[in-house]
C-alpha cells in the first residue's frame, strides 16, 4: 500500500474495495473504485474517537472513526484486507496519517471533540467483566476438581484459562474512552507498529 502522512490506503475487508484517504486544503478526499472521489469538508467533522477494535485473529486492529454532522460516520481501519485469512497490519502508516489527521483538524479552527466521555459507570462496568471472569477461571478450576477430574486435566484446563487474561487485561486497557489532546495523542490509542506483519483471518 502506497501511504503517507498525507494519504493512507486500506481495504477494510472481503466486502469493500480499496480506499485511498488523502489530507487536502479543503477537506478529507475519500477515493474508491465505487465512483468518483468525494471530499468531506473540514467543517463537517465534528469528533474524532480512536478505538481498539480486534477481531479473533487480528488482535492489533485499531479504528478511527469521524464522526461527520450529517449523523454518517467514515471509519479508517489500521489493517488492510488481503485475502481469505489474510490482514496485514499498516499500523506505522496508519499512526503517521492518523497524526496528521489530527493536527489537520486542530489548526481548521472549527470546534472538533477528539475522544468520547466515558461515566464512571461504564468505567466499573469494565473493571467488573474483568474480575468476574478473573472469578470465573477460578471457579471453574474448583468445580473440575470436586467433580473428580484427572488432575492433569484440571491443570491443562486452568493453564489454558489463564492464558487468556493477559489479552483480556490489554483489552481493558486499551478500550477507555475519555478526551484527548490532539498533539498528544495518549499511549495505546494508536496500534503497536509492528508494519508488514500478517495478522491472520478474521471478520
Amino acid at each position: 500500500m502506497n501511504s503517507t502522512d498525507q494519504s493512507y490506503t486500506v481495504r477494510p475487508n472481503a466486502l469493500t474495495s480499496s480506499k485511498t484517504y488523502r489530507i487536502e486544503a479543503g477537506g478529507l478526499v475519500v477515493a474508491d473504485e465505487a465512483g468518483p472521489p468525494r471530499s468531506i469538508p473540514w467543517a463537517e467533522i465534528t469528533a474524532v474517537d480512536l478505538v481498539y477494535a480486534a477481531t479473533r485473529y487480528a488482535e492489533n486492529r485499531y479504528l478511527c472513526h469521524l464522526q461527520l454532522r450529517s449523523g454518517a460516520r467514515e471509519e479508517l481501519v489500521s489493517c488492510s484486507y488481503e485475502g481469505f485469512a489474510n490482514f496485514r497490519d499498516q499500523a506505522a502508516a496508519f499512526n503517521a496519517f492518523v497524526r496528521s489527521l489530527h493536527a489537520t483538524l486542530a489548526a481548521q479552527g472549527t470546534p472538533v471533540r477528539f475522544g468520547r466521555e466515558e461515566s464512571s459507570w461504564v468505567q466499573r462496568g469494565r473493571q467488573a467483566v474483568t474480575v468476574g471472569l478473573i472469578v470465573m477461571v477460578i471457579a471453574i478450576a474448583v468445580v473440575m476438581a470436586q467433580q473428580g477430574f484427572p488432575r492433569w486435566m484440571t491443570v491443562l484446563k486452568l493453564l489454558l484459562l489463564v492464558a487468556m487474561l493477559p489479552a483480556l487485561l490489554r483489552w481493558v486497557k486499551r478500550s477507555r474512552g475519555g478526551r484527548y489532546d490532539p498533539h498528544a495523542i495518549p499511549a495505546g490509542r494508536l496500534p503497536p507498529e509492528t508494519e508488514g506483519a500478517a495478522l491472520g483471518g478474521g471478520p
